[in-house]
């Protein structure tokens, strides 16, 4: 799976929504860049003890806020984690995070490279 890829269609629909050109969307992806590490971080440490409940509503907000950035690799994941949460189960995918935290330097990268697009639009 390739957590880098980013789908910049929703950011996009709000920028082409929005009197501010893309103001929401700067401010989308700050947000998110300065939570994702450590949302992945509180999700490792909550599957590592067996907290169902916490994954289930970690996982919960990471998908909703990578779909809304367009990380969709992550948000997949993340649904995937939090049903099998709901299940009362730890994902066979849960495997998978230690990926995706070796690729947010990439989402990073690529979310900063689409923040300054909006910007100088």
């Amino acid at each position: 799976m390739e957590y880098y890829e980013i789908d910049v269609s929703p950011l996009q629909e709000i920028t082409a929504s929005m009197k501010d050109h893309g103001a929401l969307a700067v401010r989308l992806i700050d947000q998110y860049l300065a939570d994702i590490e450590g949302r992945v971080a509180a999700l490792r440490e909550a599957g590592s003890n067996a907290h169902l409940e916490a994954v289930e509503a970690l996982a919960h907000d990471l998908c909703s806020t990578s779909r809304l950035v367009g990380t969709r690799a992550v948000a997949e994941l993340a649904a995937d984690l939090e049903t099998s949460a709901k299940a009362g189960l730890l994902s066979p995918r849960f495997a998978e995070l230690e990926e995706m935290e070796q690729a947010l330097p990439a989402i990073t990268e690529g979310l900063r490279k689409i923040r300054a697009d909006l910007d100088a639009n």
